[in-house]
């Protein structure tokens, strides 16, 4: 079996690693929104996965610095959770979107973007590019046709998926697929289409005519609900235990795709002469279930794996080190610009973490917890401190708290929240503290 990341590793053992590196949500949107705005998702408010823009009078990161004189770049692949339209396209300058799969044209974005730096720092201004893509949790994309070969363990062989047939359960999945596309996207005359298809379904008189208006659907379409239909049936007992394994050399695989991409990406880094004033940050949105708690994916409840995140920040002049601060997300844009030497606005509800990576612990502030936010598969909330951890969901009958005692249940896998009812009450009041205030909005402060 052949390594998954080398290059990653080998960047993180250079560099500044954080060990306890948290997502503020299970999700791409909230969590791409709390990098931009250092603010929980409750307080930038971009939660939900209908259609909205994020509040114009929020100061992100990539205006802050564009006050200062960067150029901002933004690449990525335009998909609903970090488009144009809910805010990437007015906060940042210069604007490029990918295509849905990460190739060799995704490839030559990258290198563009990277080679535009050049050209700034050659006009002596400041440059500051923000790539995306979700091509590591793209594995499902897979589950159609899944490969005959998986180059870093050749000996791995998958057990057949579920055969599937067009079924009630099918009627009732695309039925609600499409009512959830109408619901997210934003092309008026793509949604009046899907509205008739959903027209169709809704007055099929038997499974036969809407069989009949499934086949009408676009293949690409058909393609995505078949997918999310094979991922549901595997998420089943009867699948399961085949689909484990499945989905960790699929993950595995797309991670090496992405090792390789950022191998190139940092070697014309280091071609174009940048390395030495260039700071990089590798993180990620959140995190994603394998089989653990007898789940897969994410957004499938609110578990630690979901927001245990990546955080590898390279800074010149600062020797390699890995630190087991708590860290969040929120905490990328007051660092950046603490290390930059641009105040910090009042707005942010992060920490920089500069003097904590300079070695200066008493000047340092820090994380004593961190918090999360979702409104997937319902609304759900949690708080870790370095031994708690505390998650708030919120169902329809009524709350259910679970608290997880990390000293000596790393892996979550007893809530002990009835026997340490004051701590749940504690924590229950500190992450409300939180999520229930509202910052003030202020405007860019003029140079």
């Amino acid at each position: 079996v052949l390594p998954t990341a080398p290059s990653l590793c080998e960047f993180a053992t250079s560099n500044t690693m954080f060990t306890k590196a948290y997502a503020n949500s299970t999700w791409t949107r909230p969590s791409n929104m709390s990098i931009m705005t250092s603010m929980i998702p409750t307080s930038h408010g971009m939660v939900d996965p209908i259609p909205n823009s994020l509040n114009p009078n929020i100061s992100t990161l990539p205006e802050v610095l564009a006050k200062r004189g960067y150029t901002t770049r933004f690449v990525a692949n335009d998909q609903p959770h970090i488009s144009l339209e809910i805010g990437y396209g007015r906060i940042f300058q210069r604007r490029q979107l990918t295509g849905p799969v990460f190739d060799e044209n995704t490839m030559y974005d990258w290198m563009l973007a990277i080679d535009k730096i050049k050209e700034d720092n050659r006009r002596h201004k400041p440059a500051f590019v923000y790539f995306h893509t979700d091509h590591v949790h793209d594995y499902v994309a897979n589950l159609i046709h899944v490969p005959t070969e998986f180059p870093l363990d050749p000996g791995y062989k998958p057990a057949p998926l579920p055969q599937l047939r067009f079924t009630n359960e099918t009627w009732d999945f695309t039925r609600e697929y499409l009512k959830g596309f109408i619901r997210t996207y934003r092309v008026e005359s793509v949604i009046t289409q899907y509205k008739a298809y959903l027209k169709d379904f809704e007055t099929a008189a038997s499974i036969h005519e809407a069989q009949v208006v499934f086949d009408r659907l676009p293949k690409d379409v058909q393609q995505d609900i078949e997918r999310n239909l094979t991922e549901t049936l595997l998420n089943t007992p009867t699948y399961f235990s085949r689909a484990v394994p499945l989905y960790r050399h699929l993950y595995d695989e797309q991670i090496r795709t992405m090792d390789i991409a950022i191998s190139q990406a940092l070697g014309r880094i280091q071609q174009n002469g940048l390395a030495d004033n260039t700071i990089i940050i590798i993180t990620s949105d959140h995190g994603q279930l394998l089989g653990e708690h007898n789940l897969l994916g994410h957004i499938t409840g609110f578990s630690k794996e979901e927001i245990h995140i990546p955080f590898i920040i390279r800074v010149p002049g600062i020797l390699p080190q890995t630190l087991n601060t708590l860290t969040q997300l929120i905490d990328i844009y007051p660092t950046l610009l603490d290390l930059v030497g641009i105040p910090i606005p009042k707005q942010t509800q992060g920490i920089s973490l500069k003097e904590t990576m300079l070695g200066n612990p008493s000047t340092a502030p820090t994380n004593t917890y961190v918090i999360g936010h979702t409104t997937l598969p319902n609304l759900a909330y949690s708080i870790e401190t370095d031994r708690w951890r505390l998650v708030e969901n919120v169902y329809p009958e009524g709350l259910h708290r679970e608290l997880y005692d990390l000293s000596t249940d790393p892996n979550e896998t007893k809530s002990v929240a009835s026997t340490q009812q004051e701590t749940v009450e504690r924590l229950t009041k500190l992450l409300h503290t939180n999520i229930d205030s509202r910052p003030t909005y202020l405007p860019i402060a003029s140079t």
